[in-house]
């Protein structure tokens, strides 16, 4: 069985509901995550690092990071800020690791397929969202 698709006319709506349910899973599991998804012809890329241990944030308008680290940002509270620091830098260290291998097994897999079926790649073009994700 063979499903129909083109690659022409991405199902753009699939891959926005798919992304905005899997948002909310992630925060109502309080989880940080990447994801790419996939339907022919294009993909979705988000994130979420904020999480309620999170105490650093990527600021896309502005291009930094941001970092809440102060004594001051935990009213006082050490054992508080050390843990969320602890936790912030496990997990962008998690995230960035396991990416990078991920990353290199893909790009294996995707040379192999590329000329096992002789692939030839248009450059990818940015598609507004029109749904405009909670921003980071």
């Amino acid at each position: 069985m063979t499903k129909p698709y083109s690659v022409d006319a991405p199902d753009q709506a699939k891959l926005k509901i798919a992304r905005t349910e899997i948002e909310a899973i992630l925060r109502k599991h309080d989880l940080a995550g990447v994801v790419v998804l996939h339907t022919p012809g294009m993909t979705e890329f988000f994130y979420d690092v904020r999480p309620s241990y999170s105490c650093a944030w990527i600021d896309e308008a502005a291009q930094r990071v941001r970092v809440k680290s102060l004594k001051a940002d935990y009213g006082g509270d050490l054992a508080a800020q050390m843990r969320d620091q602890a936790a912030t830098a496990n997990l962008f260290h998690g995230l960035a690791s396991d990416l990078a291998s991920s990353a290199a097994m893909f790009a294996d897999v995707a040379a192999i397929v590329d000329a096992s079926t002789r692939a030839q790649h248009s450059a990818a073009q940015h598609v507004a969202d029109p749904m405009q994700a909670r921003p980071q």
